[in-house]
């Protein structure tokens, strides 16, 4: 029998409950990077290092997949957008070439 609408929660995680796990995780990523950091260590770097190794041995699939990861932290990725005319209606495009019809 299913519970009437509108009565209270019963069992389960209470809301607004913060996540136990989340302090450590972060204090864990943090220990991670700094550990990098102090044996000079750019994962960044190494990246781009095994995709010119993959480069040079003549995998390109393997070049390729690297090369694209690593870009994603020198430019930003490009979204998606729409263009329309004034109140959503269809934009008109005219095109002036300077040569008569």
């Amino acid at each position: 029998m299913p519970k009437p609408k509108g009565s209270p929660k019963t069992g389960g995680r209470q809301k607004n409950t913060r996540n136990r796990l989340s302090p450590l995780a972060k204090s864990a990523v943090d220990d991670a990077r700094q550990m990098m950091l102090d044996m000079g260590f750019d994962p960044i770097q190494a990246m781009i290092r095994l995709a010119k190794e993959a480069e040079a041995e003549g995998d390109k699939p393997l070049a390729m997949s690297g090369y694209r990861e690593a870009a994603k932290y020198f430019a930003p990725q490009l979204k998606a957008v729409e263009v329309t005319g004034a109140g959503g209606q269809a934009l008109t495009l005219q095109v002036v070439t300077g040569v008569p019809k």
